[in-house]
């Protein structure tokens, strides 16, 4: 399973071990939960991945920061 962070790099994709909460999984990154999905492979999450970036872009876009 696969769940989505927001890191001091930005979002990232990281994989969820058995018995882990996304929450863990953020604490062992140094970063936040940004989707917990999870989901079931990487090109799920990425595809996720993709639309919380636009979703920023968009945001973004309509607040006159770009």
């Amino acid at each position: 399973m696969f769940i989505i962070l927001e890191t001091e790099d930005g979002l990232t994709i990281e994989q969820q071990p058995p018995g882990w909460t996304a929450e863990d999984v953020a604490a062992k990154n140094n970063g936040v939960v940004a989707d917990e999905g999870p989901y079931a492979t990487f090109e799920e999450a990425n595809d996720a991945l993709l639309v919380l970036q636009q979703q920023d872009f968009d945001e973004s876009e309509a607040e006159g920061r770009i």
